[in-house]
């Protein structure tokens, strides 16, 4: 571990440009993951207040942001398949709860 660690720093000291770049990169990352993880937080505190308009409409906004959905929770796809049967179909667990707590229809069919 230690001579892992030893070798990346030197092969960063050599190529700066590269760990300018990598920086960059991660840096964004986290970024993008700590603002994620407030609008989640400030979704189960809506959640958990009882407001299900409000618990509603930032599940929507998430679900839009993270491209579960385009514009509502139960519009189709090309294929003619709801958000929710795509989700559920592809295993992404994640999606589902979101889509079901957006207030998707669980019993809307396939076209």
């Amino acid at each position: 571990l230690k001579t892992n660690a030893i070798g990346k720093l030197h092969y960063w000291m050599e190529n700066t440009e590269v760990w300018a770049s990598d920086h960059v990169k991660r840096t964004l990352s986290e970024c993008a993951r700590l603002s994620y993880g407030r609008r989640l937080g400030a979704f189960w505190d809506v959640k958990d207040s009882g407001d299900v308009v409000g618990m509603r409409q930032r599940a929507s906004q998430l679900c839009r942001e993270q491209a579960f959905i385009i514009n509502t929770v139960d519009e189709t796809d090309e294929h003619g398949e709801p958000p929710l049967h795509a989700a559920a179909a592809d295993g992404v667990v994640r999606a589902v709860r979101l889509i079901l707590d957006a207030g998707a229809h669980v019993d809307m069919p396939d076209a």
